[in-house]
């Protein structure tokens, strides 16, 4: 140990680095959550824009349906299936070649 230094810089530098480490993980912990937060908060608001579009296509197809006359809840269904992959495009056109589905 130099003798320009004292022996309580030495205790001063051990207990800050002992106080320091805790403290400095403490904070990036909160950053981590804080940045997560933000995170989940984008992804929520993606969720919401892309579920308020669907209703709007949902609305309009439930119109269209109304204005030519076809039972919207059929089409509805017809349009959910098609979505979630129940039935194919051309599985549609193969009902219809077969006269399963008629108007």
């Amino acid at each position: 140990m130099p003798s320009s230094c004292s022996p309580l810089l030495y205790y001063a530098a051990a207990g800050a680095l002992l106080l320091g480490a805790p403290a400095g993980g403490f904070y990036l912990a909160q950053q981590g959550r804080r940045e997560a937060a933000r995170r989940l908060q984008v992804k929520d608001t993606e969720i919401m824009k892309e579920a308020l579009a669907r209703a709007k296509d949902l609305a309009v197809l439930r119109t269209e349906a109304i204005e030519a006359g076809v039972d919207p809840d059929v089409v509805i269904a017809g349009y959910e299936a098609l979505r979630d992959g129940q039935v194919s495009p051309d599985g549609v056109v193969d009902m219809l070649i077969r006269g399963e589905i008629s108007d």
